[in-house]
């Protein structure tokens, strides 16, 4: 059985990115903060590897019938995670189909589904204060992970939003 997540990517030049590439740089951070670009995960499920043609296809035509979608971000929260203090930024997704997130979830493609959406933004450290932002969302990634606590990512697919069912090769 393989592990798959399913996630929004923010983009590079996103001031979310920014702060979190600033992190990064400052010494002894690096094990502190989430591995990879800064995202919001929306779900996660496993399957077998034939399966996983299928959950795609799925995915591929629910993400086609969306319009567009932004995600506005803001403010600065924490929680307790495995005796340590874990900070995220909240996230709102924000789309011409309102029900999308419904949708995703009462769809049975996930397993397990984000409740409240978030950019994880590291542990220990307070990051600094975001103003409101609005981040374009053009694609959803799909990662396949090695299933081991690292989570190491094995192959990614994206998925385009509101593309007429465009198939990626």
């Amino acid at each position: 059985m393989a592990h798959y997540e399913l996630r929004i990517v923010l983009p590079g030049s996103s001031p979310v990115q920014e702060m979190l590439d600033a992190l990064r740089a400052e010494p002894g951070r690096e094990k502190l903060l989430p591995r990879g670009p800064a995202h919001v995960t929306l779900g996660e499920f496993w399957c077998d590897d034939t399966d996983a043609t299928t959950k795609i296809a799925q995915l591929r035509a629910l993400c086609a019938n969306c319009g567009p979608m932004s995600l506005r971000i803001s403010g600065c929260s924490r929680y307790w995670r495995r005796r340590t203090t874990a900070y995220y930024l909240p996230a709102e997704l924000v789309s011409s189909d309102s029900h999308f997130l419904t949708t995703l979830r009462k769809s049975g493609l996930l397993d397990k589904c984000t409740e409240t959406l978030h950019v994880s933004m590291g542990r220990q450290q307070e990051p600094p204060k975001l103003q409101d932002t609005e981040e374009r969302c053009d694609f959803i990634t799909l990662l396949k992970l090695d299933g081991k606590r690292t989570r190491n990512f094995l192959e990614a697919v994206d998925i385009p939003l509101d593309h007429g069912g465009d198939v990626l090769p």
